[in-house]
């Protein structure tokens, strides 16, 4: 198991609130692995779907924009 795995899975286990810190993490870990999916999300500025063809569309919905924060949905449409 590699420590992100950990981490995710320990997060999930807990039984005593979140800290800050964790959570902190928990969103750096989350905008990483988008990071990943769309190299140039830092850029982008427009909504998109990702097609695929046997399964569902992603869309990729950018909400708003700050200077230091980005508000944006992604999700499946089924």
């Amino acid at each position: 198991m590699d420590i992100e795995q950990h981490f995710l899975k320990s997060l999930y286990n807990q039984k005593e609130p979140k800290t800050y810190t964790q959570v902190s993490q928990l969103f750096e870990l989350n905008y990483q692995k988008i990071l990943k999916l769309m190299p140039l999300l830092k850029q982008t500025s427009d909504d998109y779907v990702i097609k695929h063809n046997s399964e569902n569309d992603l869309h990729f919905i950018v909400e708003e924009r700050f200077t230091h924060t980005d508000v944006f949905t992604l999700m499946h449409n089924y």
